[in-house]
């Protein structure tokens, strides 16, 4: 699979810095002056700890091709509590001064150059102790830790466990002096690095490594950090902020719910699909996988256990529950047991389990944060949604790429409706799609409304099939050779393309092959998005375009020339949700992982601190 990397300067990219607006410009003057106020007001030392280098973390699998700015979450947030910093902060101070460290056996860090950076600012002064005693906040960090189960993630991967055993160690009297020193990196690495892995993602592709990221931040992390142990504030500090927070909450619920259940049953593989009306001895087995998935994915829809008069028959009851679980899967809806229902209904309940925490981890990804307009597109659901001030006011099919041709992970501002577009056919198809083909049939290039042509220093020279024959058959190796279709009935970009800037050439568009929408499992294109009602689009997208009616679009259309209007922008993202709830966790939805990113994605994130730094 592609790795995308070629995308436009992101503001906040390390090491640039903020970006000059007025809100980022204020950030980093009060980052620089806090950091010098923490400074001057603490005294002492601390010896430096080896560095975890972060930089040959392996990339992830799909890169996003433009980016929301994962820093700028950082600048609000701190935002919000400078103020209340700089009023308390004198008063919260620490008194007591960490003794110098030898050696003190800690864990692995995340990021062992911030937190020691963070103590040497703090001239080696404790943040979580006062006078030898455990703060209320290190009580509420460890309490916090133990709940990133919810959230997909290992609590153990944050030292959850050791803090715990540390404060459990001697409750109600100073502990002594180089436990206290282990249990100040422990906690302050865990809530540096949940600040990021819970508000941007731990895996985000594309993120520099969270040594970097950590480093640049830190004078407002620190800030964030001292509030939240002077308050005791920690989890509402923590606190992430997903994509779409019913589904967050939905996952959440499905994921402990599952962690609760046993092992699925298994219905018996290498057989012939089961019909509807059939009698066979595997029904009594299809009846309890069924009642299984309905437990963990449609909790709160009671099913009627009717007795059958026949437990062996495939009853309309079965087959209506099967349908469902069908739709729940997004398979065809037909009754069939065959082998893609056999396929999900026989996925491992610890498949299911990567597949939850997985998708938990995207909702953490930093997305657009549009007010307005919004075109998301759910790569592995075949869907293109249309939201306005984040409410779905609108849904339809969409194709995607094939496996070999993948669509990426891209987010834009659709900019262009261009109608009764030209196809030029991207080299690579020309070359691995079309030659054969013309040189199959010599009536392809005319049936297909096609132009050939050869690019050369003059400019473009047509050229046709006898020509393409001659080159080959004297041993000549055509080159810059390309392919235009003109506007019509056969073009392959239907009657009209959605344009937005990216750079893999991957736009929306209509088409004439109208069949394919019927299929459950839409991978035909070769990356772009084909839309099954693209003049639907074009009103949500041409809606603040006054004049522009369904009636004129049609007008233009049956005008058969090629128009490209220019529009305000409308925010559009690709994503790759492969399970989503509503926010009880109930009606649980399932997807095929079509480009094997789950499998990818929880890998990554079973990944300990120390894994990263190797």
């Amino acid at each position: 699979m592609q790795v995308h990397l070629n995308r436009p300067a992101r503001r906040f990219d390390i090491p640039q810095g903020l970006n000059d607006t007025a809100d980022a410009t204020l950030m980093g003057r009060t980052g620089h002056l806090l950091r010098m106020i923490i400074m001057l007001s603490h005294a002492g030392g601390i010896p430096a700890l080896p560095m975890l280098d972060q930089s040959n973390r392996p990339p992830a699998s799909r890169w996003p091709e433009s980016a929301p700015n994962w820093q700028q979450r950082f600048m609000f947030r701190a935002g919000r509590v400078i103020a209340l910093f700089i009023l308390c902060h004198a008063a919260s101070l620490a008194a007591s001064v960490m003794a110098p460290l030898d050696s003190i056996g800690l864990q692995p860090l995340w990021s062992a150059s911030a937190v020691q950076q963070f103590y040497a600012e703090r001239e080696n002064r404790p943040i979580w102790f006062d006078a030898e005693m455990p703060r209320p906040a290190l009580f509420s960090l460890v309490q916090f830790l133990e709940t990133l189960g919810d959230h997909g993630l290992d609590p153990d991967d944050y030292h959850a466990t050791v803090l715990r055993e540390g404060l459990e160690s001697a409750p109600n009297i100073p502990l002594p002096e180089r436990l206290r020193n282990q249990l100040e990196w422990w906690a302050t690495d865990a809530f540096f690095a949940l600040s990021v892995h819970l508000d941007t993602g731990r895996a985000y592709p594309g993120r520099p490594g969270l040594d970097a990221v950590l480093m640049n931040a830190l004078p407002q992390l620190s800030v964030l950090l001292a509030v939240a142990v002077d308050h005791d504030q920690v989890a509402s500090h923590l606190t992430p902020r997903p994509a779409d927070p019913a589904i967050y909450a939905g996952l959440q619920a499905a994921l402990v719910r599952l962690e609760g259940m046993p092992e699925f049953p298994v219905f018996p593989v290498g057989t012939a699909s089961l019909r509807p009306g059939e009698r066979d001895p595997r029904v009594a087995q299809l009846r309890e996988c069924v009642a299984a998935w309905e437990r963990f994915a449609l909790p709160e829809t009671p099913t009627a256990e009717i007795s059958p008069d026949d437990p062996l028959i495939y009853d309309s009851g079965l087959v209506q529950r099967v349908m469902r679980f069908q739709t729940h899967m997004g398979l065809e809806d037909d009754g069939v047991v065959g082998p893609a229902t056999l396929a999900m209904l026989n996925t491992p309940r610890t498949r299911r389990l990567d597949q939850l925490r997985a998708n938990l981890e995207r909702q953490r990804w930093p997305v657009l944060e549009e007010h307005g307009r919004l075109i998301r597109v759910n790569i592995p659901a075949f869907t293109l949604a249309a939201l306005h001030d984040g409410q779905k006011v609108w849904q339809t099919r969409v194709i995607v790429g094939r496996q070999y041709r993948p669509t990426p992970l891209l987010e834009g501002k659709i900019n262009t409706v261009v109608f009764n577009p030209t196809w030029t056919v991207p080299t690579r198809l020309v070359k691995e799609d079309l030659l054969p083909k013309i040189m199959a049939d010599p009536n392809f290039l005319e049936d297909e409304g096609m132009t050939l042509y050869q690019r050369t220093a003059a400019g473009s020279i047509p050229i046709d099939r006898t020509e393409l024959e001659e080159m080959i058959a004297t041993g000549t190796r055509p080159s810059g050779l390309g392919i235009r279709q003109a506007p019509g009935k056969r073009n392959a970009l239907g009657r009209v393309k959605f344009l937005f800037p990216n750079n893999e050439q991957i736009y929306l568009h209509d088409t004439p092959s109208r069949q394919l929408f019927n299929r459950a499992r839409r991978m035909f294109s070769s990356g772009c998005i084909r839309v099954e009602d693209p003049l639907v689009l074009a009103e949500f997208v041409m809606g603040d375009e006054p004049g522009w009616t369904p009636e004129r679009m049609e007008a233009i259309i049956s005008a058969g020339k090629t128009r490209g209007i220019r529009v305000e922008p409308v925010a559009i993202q690709f994503v790759y949700w492969t399970v989503w709830a509503d926010a009880q966790g109930n009606n649980v939805h399932f997807r095929e992982d079509i480009y094997d990113e789950d499998a990818a994605l929880a890998r990554d994130l079973a990944r300990t601190p120390w894994e990263e730094a190797t």
